[in-house]
């Protein structure tokens, strides 16, 4: 059992939302991945695409799992 803070699960939250709508914009071919990151950069106020990639990157390392 892991014990989280408020933030941590707030964190976890906002996180498998960002992945969610990431999956869901690219499922349209017609949408450009910058435009994504860039979209998903400004609703979530996320400073760096890194941080997005690296969302994306985790969750897709768990579906391998």
């Amino acid at each position: 059992m892991t014990l989280l803070t408020p933030y941590q699960i707030e964190r976890q939250k906002k996180r498998k939302e960002i992945y969610a709508e990431y999956r869901k914009l690219s499922a349209n071919p017609d949408n450009m991945p910058s435009a994504i990151i860039k979209h998903l950069m400004d609703k979530y106020n996320v400073g760096a695409a890194s941080t997005i990639y690296g969302i994306i990157k985790e969750h897709e390392s768990n579906e391998n799992n």
